[in-house]
């Protein structure tokens, strides 16, 4: 510091040194001040602790005492641990004694007992002697036999003489199982399934089974089948005969499975219900193929879409000139068997998927199995050929939905006529009828795919039918003529005037304005009533549902496009003519 002021040459420099000097003398006082404020509690603290430092010692001391305890008491529980684990070894020791001699005890008891029970065919006490020996550890008791000085011979004929058993019982048990099927005794039949798990033939026991609940499934669908080949036209079920005759294919297999679930649940464990299903679900494909290929010979499904096609190719326009080739009355008929089917088709998949799913949940606990399991389940009915043909009978639905919406609109535009005093015409009613009928049929068929291009259908015809037809009868205009106030007073209000044969002209033009109108409205109306009406099952649906009554908005809008070019056309030809001298007297 001495070096510091002796190196200061200038009165600025003395000025501010001696400024942070003060400074620096302010702080060190007011640090004294504090220290000298504290000076009472810190002789407090120091008084405290000088009182505290001759209990430190008995402190020092106790805690020594402690620690010593400590490792006594530590030394001693290993001690005992020891004991516990030389007496835990010895216990399991002994239970492994204890159960190794109960299966010798056992062993023989079975070899004796499953002798005697093949003598007199009691088939249940043997498999159940022969179950008893095949859950015992087998190389315990060969070992067992290895150690013993004496009687080692009976250990070893015994074992010998259980296995030639429990193979032998096994043939005996397959023989008679598949006697009991030849003769179709189901009593018998039921009997010997029981006993497969008892030899540890879960998935033979199983396939038999199926095999012969298919065989029985068979008989049941051949025999519907021919009792509808051989139903009159005349019967009042003759129009949905083979949607009849599919529903009870799937009533049957359900009819199966609830009645053998409780039976294979019982004998051989859950989580085993797949497997039959699956091979019921092959035996419901060959039938199913049988079905529907009578149905689509009888019905001339082919023939049908054929002329179809045809006459679009001819036409450029869906179905447009189809009268006298195919009838759109039986197509209407054959849309709702179709329908009754795809409707039966996935009420059947619900009742296979929520039954082996419920299975699985309580058979398997391990959550990665069950799900590879769930998926098999899944990949089964996708691959199946009823899912293959159930898709490609919808793919022919499709067509003929859209034939008969086509057909049947532009029958509604050719019949349109008017009721006095109405102020829109018959076709509105007739083909907003049509479109929610044909919407509502796809829906119960319960695939959403299905319903989606139905509503795409609809908004394809409303377009291209119905619009231009509105439109047209626009373009000619509103006849001009004399009209006083109080008329166009009710045109603009009521939307009409009164009928007479000189204004026929005017009361189309109003009609179809009307008809534009009214179309709007029906079009918002079947759009919010089908957001409500059809079934989703997620977002997914949820969100390819909407994007498809969207089209039915755009449809909106068109005709919306329509009433805007009536009113014009009303205004140019009408209104305006007879206001216009108006205003020009008013503004001279």
């Amino acid at each position: 510091m001495t070096n510091e002021i002796q190196d200061l040459t200038s009165t600025e420099e003395i000025k501010k040194a001696y400024d942070d000097l003060t400074r620096e003398e302010e702080d060190c006082k007011k640090e004294l001040d504090l220290l000298l404020s504290r000076h009472c509690q810190l002789d407090a603290k120091v008084r405290g602790i000088t009182k505290v430092l001759p209990n430190l010692q008995v402190i020092h001391s106790d805690s020594l005492q402690l620690a010593e305890m400590l490792t006594f008491i530590s030394t001693l529980a290993e001690n005992v641990s020891a004991k516990v684990r030389q007496l835990d070894n010895a216990r399991s020791r002994v239970s492994e004694c204890q159960q190794r001699v109960h299966d010798l005890l056992d062993l023989q008891l079975c070899s004796d007992g499953v002798t005697a029970a093949l003598a007199s065919d009691d088939y249940e006490k043997a498999a159940a002697h022969v179950h008893r020996f095949l859950t015992m550890d087998q190389s315990q008791l060969e070992q067992t036999a290895d150690d013993m000085q004496q009687d080692c011979a009976t250990v070893t004929n015994s074992l010998s003489l259980l296995r030639t058993a429990a193979g032998q019982l096994q043939s005996i048990i397959t023989l008679r199982f598949n006697e009991a099927v030849t003769a179709e005794d189901f009593a018998s039949v039921e009997r010997f399934f029981k006993l497969f798990p008892l030899l540890n033939m879960h998935d033979y026991g199983l396939e038999k089974f199926s095999s012969f609940l298919c065989s029985k499934l068979e008989v049941t669908a051949l025999k519907n089948l021919r009792t509808a080949q051989k139903t009159s036209v005349s019967d009042k079920r003759a129009n949905v005969i083979y949607a009849d005759t599919l529903t009870l294919l799937f009533e049957e297999i359900a009819r199966v499975v609830e009645i053998h679930q409780p039976l294979v649940e019982t004998y051989y464990g859950f989580g085993k219900l797949h497997k039959v299903v699956s091979q019921l679900q092959e035996e419901c494909d060959r039938q199913s193929r049988l079905v529907l290929t009578e149905f689509c010979k009888q019905r001339l499904l082919e023939r049908r879409v054929a002329l179809i096609h045809e006459l679009e190719r001819s036409t450029s326009q869906p179905a447009t000139t189809a009268a006298g080739i195919v009838d759109p009355r039986e197509v209407d008929q054959l849309l709702g068997e179709v329908t009754i089917m795809h409707s039966r088709y996935h009420l059947y998949l619900r009742f296979v998927r929520r039954r082996v799913t419920n299975d699985l949940e309580v058979g398997m606990t391990d959550i990665a199995v069950r799900t590879e399991q769930q998926e098999k389940l899944e990949k089964m009915i996708q691959d199946s050929e009823l899912c293959r043909r159930m898709q490609e009978l919808l793919s022919i639905y499709l067509q003929l939905e859209r034939f008969y919406m086509f057909q049947s609109v532009n029958k509604a535009v050719a019949m349109d006529s008017v009721e006095v005093g109405s102020n829109v015409s018959s076709m509105v009613d007739d083909i907003f009828f049509i479109v929610r009928k044909c919407i509502r049929r796809a829906a119960s068929t319960g695939n959403l795919d299905g319903v989606c291009a139905v509503i795409n259908n609809a908004c394809a015809a409303l377009e291209t039918e119905v619009c231009p037809a509105l439109k047209q009868q626009l373009r000619l205009g509103y006849p001009s003529g004399y009209l006083d106030l109080t008329q166009a007073y009710n045109v603009m209000i009521q939307g009409r005037l009164q009928p007479s044969d000189s204004e026929q002209a005017r009361n189309t033009f109003l009609v179809y304005l009307n008809n534009a109108d009214v179309s709007c409205e029906y079009v918002t109306t079947l759009c919010r009533g089908l957001c409500q009406e059809i079934p989703v099952g997620s977002e997914q649906e949820r969100a390819k549902l909407d994007s498809c009554l969207a089209g039915l908005g755009t449809v909106t809008a068109s005709m919306g496009a329509i009433v805007d070019y009536g009113l014009q056309q009303l205004r140019v030809s009408a209104i305006k003519p007879r206001v216009a001298p108006w205003v020009d007297t008013f503004l001279s």
